[in-house]
């Protein structure tokens, strides 16, 4: 009767996605069976990581079980492609989860079964979330859908930077492989699996929260309502924007981050998964608040010599970070620090620790070489600028320090002195923040500020006490966190800049409205031309979202991006600018065979005649494109005349 319930009620979250598609996604049969190719994958590959933890004796990281093996699996294909040319992440993640499955005994299978339940609900919320507003070309989401797309074709490692191309990539860029990897194998639609990226994203945070939750020793049903609170936890700034500032809309939703003074910004992860920016700071939170676990647990269990297994398993999902977002693993270094001292007994007098270490730089040294040799260097420098003050920072994460206070009132005779030393290094790192400049103002502001709103939970959850009182104080923020949560939808829902339909869990539909040409050009390319050849296209300052976007929509390396972003990402700002006057040249010139000349020696195979090159060109120069088809084919020509043109070699 139990096999059968749990059966059931699986059966029935994971079907439901056919309902949620005939009202929400709108997508056709072929991308429907895709959209359950990945969930399917995912699930069955949860089962690997599963035996895993039970093999360790830690059944209370199981809820961890499915990001832990698509990060193993994609790790492992990353390295593979460092010699072979073959992306098999998706082929692994299925092998070793029927593996996993196989081994494990009836009563462990029922028993993930209730934690694949909670993430499959998190991720038809989200993809419901995202059908009304899936546009990816607001803010920084062309850069990501670019990455996205680039990780999804490249097969060389390590990898050249696709909107500087020539020069190696010095981003932190393992999210975008491991995602856009994930679906290239899969064969699905990166406009599509953008989006289902995200809901996996948001899913794997929730579960981070449940192993959190568990691993305090709670129930399962306590454990869904603190890591609800985690999952949906909001700041104060979206109703501060309504209520205060009067804004309505899409900018009451903005609101929810910007509200630090000059500008500054911090976001928390339930305004990210909505805004659905696929970034490195969204990518790693799971593996951020997996990481916060694993130091939490080593302090405070009482277990000092672990297994090599699980030293591998810590080290890696630790230093996982300094691959898909470093700044975390710098915040989590700087949180923990204090209180390993403190604990130097069973941390820095522990051989374990050494060999945690040493597993998680083994298996991620070899990330450090896209991080190397960046422009910027790693300086410290006292902030003397318009200074933050408490209200900005009760603005960001006060919801959190009212429910703190809440749970303190009944339980503070019960505080631990680790949970003190937490709260204690809590506060120096906000005054860290507000005080000291870390490479730069914007970025201390926003990466910190991210780490300290979820830090600021976890410390709530540590303070909860199976009491009456904290399970009304858990219901009430849980109420609270979901109703701000619900704001920030329908807010974001009124933005429809370009009027398209909705919903849909297509990121690329209002092409069809705004640049249905461009569109022509991205599906040629993504069905005809493979790998990763260089394409030229103009190119664009930060956010110009109709430039580069031949190679945002396709992942085809350009020999210039959005040029603010390409010095970000460590280009040398004299560089950026010459080619920047060799593309105007291109385009420009009337000599065909100079323009031809030049193309071959930068390596260049395809380039684009769009819309946004006639506008910035003058016709005298892009007439020569048409003239000289013994130099340049055309490929794919639009009703209004625009074309791909392939070097003659290449079109021949």
């Amino acid at each position: 009767m139990v096999i059968t319930k749990s059966v059931i009620v699986f059966t029935l979250s994971l079907l439901s996605g056919l309902l949620f598609n005939l009202f929400f996604f709108n997508l056709g049969l072929l991308q429907v069976l895709s959209l359950y190719t990945w969930l399917g994958s995912l699930l069955l590959g949860s089962f690997f990581g599963s035996s895993l933890f039970t093999k360790m004796g830690h059944k209370e990281l199981i809820p961890f079980s499915l990001p832990i093996t698509l990060l193993l699996c994609s790790w492992a294909s990353w390295l593979v492609l460092h010699l072979i040319p073959v992306n098999f992440t998706a082929p692994l993640v299925l092998l070793l989860g029927a593996y996993g499955f196989y081994k494990q005994k009836t009563q462990e299978k029922l028993e993930q079964l209730k934690y694949l339940n909670a993430f499959i609900i998190i991720f038809w919320l989200i993809l419901i979330c995202l059908s009304f507003h899936p546009e990816i070309y607001w803010g920084e989401k062309p850069m990501d859908f670019n990455l996205f797309n680039f990780f999804g074709r490249n097969t060389e490692f390590p990898p050249n930077d696709p909107w500087f191309a020539g020069h190696r990539m010095k981003y932190y860029y393992f999210g975008y492989f491991m995602f856009g990897g994930m679906g290239e194998s899969l064969g699905i639609d990166s406009a599509i699996s953008y989006h289902l990226s995200l809901g996996t994203i948001a899913g794997s945070f929730f579960l981070a929260g449940l192993a959190l939750m568990k691993s305090l020793g709670h129930r399962f049903s306590k454990a869904l309502m603190g890591s609800g609170l985690l999952f949906f936890g909001s700041s104060l700034g979206s109703l501060s924007a309504y209520f205060i500032d009067g804004k309505r809309g899409y900018l009451a939703f903005w609101g929810g981050t910007r509200v630090f003074k000059n500008h500054w910004f911090s976001e928390f992860p339930s305004w990210s998964f909505l805004f659905a920016d696929l970034h490195p700071h969204v990518m790693s939170y799971p593996f951020t608040l997996f990481g916060f676990l694993i130091l939490y647990k080593i302090v405070t269990e009482k277990k000092r010599v672990y297994s090599l297994l699980e030293c591998f398993i810590f080290g890696f999902s630790l230093f996982s970070l300094l691959a898909i977002n470093s700044w975390d693993i710098i915040f989590l270094s700087f949180l923990f620090i204090p209180l390993f001292l403190l604990n130097f007994k069973k941390t820095f007098l522990n051989k374990s620790f050494y060999f945690s270490i040493l597993f998680g730089f083994g298996a991620w040294g070899i990330s450090l070489l896209s991080l190397l040799g960046r422009s910027e260097g790693a300086m410290f420098s006292i902030f003397k600028g318009e200074s933050n003050s408490v209200l900005n920072y009760f603005t960001h994460q006060g919801a959190w320090w009212i429910l703190g206070v809440l749970l303190l009132i009944k339980n503070r005779e019960k505080v631990s002195r680790n949970i003190i030393f937490l709260g204690l290094t809590y506060i120096a790192l906000l005054l860290f923040t507000e005080n000291i400049v870390f490479l730069d103002r914007m970025n201390t502001i926003f990466k910190f500020g991210n780490q300290l709103f979820i830090l600021a939970g976890c410390l709530c959850l540590l303070l909860y006490k199976e009491t009456k009182y904290t399970k009304i104080v858990l219901s009430l923020g849980l109420v609270f966190f979901i109703s701000v949560f619900s704001f920030n939808q329908f807010s974001l829902n009124r933005y429809n800049p370009f009027g398209t339909r909705r919903p849909t869990l297509d990121g690329s539909y209002y092409l069809r409205k705004t640049a249905n040409e461009d569109r022509l050009f991205v599906d040629y390319i993504n069905e005809n031309i493979k790998g990763t050849p260089l394409i030229l296209e103009t190119y664009g300052k930060s956010f110009e979202n109709n430039r580069s976007r031949i190679s945002m929509h396709t992942g085809l390396p350009t020999y210039l991006g959005w040029e603010g972003h390409v010095i970000i990402r460590g280009a040398n700002p004299r560089l950026t600018l010459r080619r920047k006057k060799e593309i105007d040249a291109a385009y420009s010139s009337t000599d065909p065979l100079k323009t031809y000349e030049w193309l071959v020696k930068t390596g260049i195979k395809y380039l684009v005649v769009g819309g946004a090159e006639h506008v910035k060109y003058e016709e005298k120069g892009i007439a020569k494109f048409n003239q000289y088809i013994d130099l340049f084919t055309p490929l794919i020509q639009t009703r209004r005349g625009n074309k791909i043109f392939g070097l003659y070699k290449v079109g021949k």
